[in-house]
């Protein structure tokens, strides 16, 4: 009597077959609903902005109303702080609970500039009432950068003989000026109202 399975006999070898095609095919049909279905972004790296009752719109770069311009995207608001030019975040909201963040700054932010990710040891010039900004140490004016704090409470500033300050405490005993700035965001309630961002511990000028 022959040992061979018959047309209606299935083996163990081709049951598993059949099993490996049928997820093979399902992974397939998941990955092309996955692209037919992913969003696209709202905005890409480099693109001009104009900002309308808080909203942004995409414009060409030449238009004078394109004020703003997009430096990155993160998926974490916090990650857009330290991005060179950006001074506001905008979240595009994607299904399946994922988020985007557009860092965004001002369309012809000079980036060697900016302070956003500056470091002690560098030197930041502060003219009055103007932001500060990166500059070489031997500039006229600048100062060294002694500490670069985050999420320090406004209140914490304030240098006296009762309250050191938070550079004080911190260990810039040597501060001489302290500046303090932050990103806009959508997400500012009252909290964030009274915390700056980063705070600027700054020596005596060059």
């Amino acid at each position: 009597m022959s040992d061979e399975p018959g047309p209606d006999t299935w083996t163990l070898g081709g049951c598993l077959s059949c099993i490996v095609v049928v997820l093979v095919l399902c992974g397939i049909g998941y990955a092309v609903f996955r692209g037919l279905t992913a969003p696209e972004d709202k905005f890409a790296v480099g693109d001009c902005l104009l900002l309308d009752d808080g909203e942004y719109e995409d414009k060409d770069c030449a238009e004078p109303s394109a004020g703003s311009r997009v430096y990155a995207t993160k998926t974490e608001e916090d990650d857009c702080v330290e991005v060179p030019g950006t001074s506001a975040v905008y979240l595009d909201p994607i299904p399946a609970g994922a988020t985007k963040w557009y860092c965004i700054g001002d369309k012809d932010a000079d980036l060697a500039k900016a302070i956003n990710d500056i470091q002690p040891g560098e030197c930041a010039v502060v003219n009055g009432s103007a932001a500060a900004e990166r500059s070489p140490c031997d500039t006229p004016g600048s100062r060294p950068v002694l500490q670069v704090l985050e999420d320090v409470g406004k209140f914490e500033v304030a240098t006296n003989a009762l309250s050191p300050g938070a550079c004080e405490e911190a260990g810039a005993t040597e501060t001489k000026l302290s500046y303090g700035w932050g990103i806009e965001s959508q997400r500012m309630n009252s909290l964030d109202r009274f915390s700056w961002d980063r705070l600027l511990c700054l020596g005596d000028t060059a």
